[in-house]
């Protein structure tokens, strides 16, 4: 903390006051002013957090580090100063979710070829379809553009929708995210800005408003077409599809 206040000019006294109130502010708000300014000073510790991880994987860093950051975002939002504990300990806590996680993919590889690929491909159709009518595909509509039998599209849609309700940090009940949008936090750390901030604004990450399948509403946030939304979704799409 010394070395950042000292960058910064100020104390650590004064560093820690204005931390806080930036917490705070987020917290309530979710604005991208205060995170910026936590995120750019908590560098360091967030790196020393999740160091460990990083050189005990073999997973693609770029994920290793999309994870960090998500359980980052997390130790902020339940991070409070009248427990006792100190936010790099808080943030170190967290961290201890990567681990988890990184255990959950690193076997990825041995998941079977063909459940794979139409796993990807269910999950590229889905997106498609939601961007062209503007809600999600029904059953049916899949099935036509798959080339599957409905029951064969239900197994894969409750694959990607087997949401699990799991104990939060602080005692709230949180929601699990679906597999396909986990596998999306797993690439994002390997998109470019641009299309980071599609994701972003597709589902919500990093308190951003979540537009979903709106192209235009996420292209006024962008100042984009919505046409220019859609293509680098499917850029978004293609990347997830990599891995998967």
């Amino acid at each position: 903390m010394a070395k950042v206040a000292a960058s910064l000019g100020q104390t650590p006294v004064e560093f820690k006051t204005e931390e806080l109130g930036a917490i705070q502010r987020w917290q309530q708000e979710k604005g991208p002013q205060d995170f910026e300014f936590l995120y750019n000073n908590h560098q360091r510790m967030i790196e020393k957090a999740g160091n460990r991880y990083m050189r005990s994987t073999q997973l693609p860093k770029a994920a290793v580090r999309s994870d960090m950051l998500r359980q980052y975002i997390k130790a902020l939002e339940s991070f409070n100063p009248t427990k006792g504990a100190a936010l790099s300990t808080h943030v170190t806590t967290h961290m201890q979710h990567t681990g988890r996680y990184l255990q959950k993919y690193q076997n990825i590889g041995k998941i079977s070829s063909t459940r794979t690929q139409h796993i990807g491909e269910f999950s590229r159709v889905m997106a498609q379809m939601s961007d062209k009518l503007g809600r999600e595909p029904s059953t049916h509509e899949l099935s036509d553009e798959l080339s599957l039998s409905p029951k064969d599209v239900a197994i894969l849609r409750k694959e990607m929708r087997k949401d699990i309700v799991a104990e939060g940090p602080g005692g709230q009940q949180v929601v699990e995210q679906s597999r396909a949008l986990d596998r999306m936090y797993f690439t994002y750390g390997s998109l470019n800005p641009e299309q980071q901030s599609v994701m972003e604004y597709t589902e919500g990450m990093f308190g951003r408003k979540a537009h979903g399948s709106d192209a235009a509403a996420i292209g006024k946030e962008l100042n984009i077409s919505p046409q220019k939304v859609r293509a680098i979704k499917k850029q978004i799409w293609r990347k997830v599809e990599r891995f998967f």
